[in-house]
């Protein structure tokens, strides 16, 4: 029967949060950027021409916002999750001191 060593366990666990975190976040900070332009494009084309500006663009971002909302409560899920992790594993270095009476 072969053993398994938590600590190898840990590792990976470990690294494969990080890099899910960082592939949320930055999937978070692309989309608010392109929402963001999309937005700027939009205000340009009713100042140019209030009668003439594509409305549309804006009910299409909905959509678009509806799944960046997404996207940042499953980011903060993530940090919470991470940050009750390291409380944890921080309680784990502490020194115990059991007596028996």
């Amino acid at each position: 029967m072969q053993t398994e060593n938590l600590f190898q366990i840990f590792s990976q666990v470990f690294i494969e949060s990080q890099q899910s975190f960082n592939k949320c976040e930055s999937e978070l900070r692309n989309r608010c950027r392109v929402l963001s332009q999309k937005l700027s494009n939009s205000v340009e084309t009713i100042e140019e021409d209030v009668f003439n500006a594509d409305l549309n663009t804006i009910f299409d971002l909905e959509e678009e916002l509806n799944y960046i909302i997404k996207l940042a409560q499953e980011l903060e899920n993530r940090r919470s999750l991470i940050k009750d992790s390291v409380g944890q594993l921080k309680k784990s270095t502490e020194k115990h001191v059991n007596r028996k009476l």
